[in-house]
């Protein structure tokens, strides 16, 4: 089975089931990506033009090309370096605790289970008063 029928029979599947894919944690689930990544995506870009427009001048300049900086900038952003920097700022956005797949570890309540336990020297007895 091919990547493009995996994709299509998984997206048929969710919505065909509702627990699955529901609406309503989809929207969500956009929001966080999209809206919560933009200050961090548009701080990149700008940093990234500037990087490239001061890089650029320098060599058009020479050829009396300066007029056609802010083109380059603009078109080298939209179409090549954007897609790749605003994924790159997706997929390395932290999730909040609460949205982790993995549980945290519980922490042991009984001495016995904790692994550093036999790292600790045992406490001294203390004098019997009598």
């Amino acid at each position: 089975m091919t990547l493009n029928a995996r994709i299509y029979s998984f997206i048929m599947w969710g919505l065909t089931n509702p627990r699955v894919l529901s609406p309503s944690s989809t929207l969500r689930q956009m929001i966080r990506i999209g809206v919560e990544a933009l200050p961090m995506a548009s701080l990149v870009a700008l940093s990234v033009g500037f990087i490239l427009a001061m890089q650029s001048s320098t060599e058009l300049g020479k050829l009396g090309a300066n007029a056609f900086i802010p083109d380059l900038v603009s078109l080298s952003l939209l179409r090549e370096l954007g897609p790749l920097l605003i994924a790159i700022i997706v997929v390395g956005h932290p999730a909040p605790p609460s949205a982790s797949l993995v549980p945290a570890p519980a922490s042991p309540t009984d001495p016995t289970d904790n692994p550093d336990a036999s790292l600790t020297p045992a406490p001294a007895a203390a004098p019997n008063p009598s």
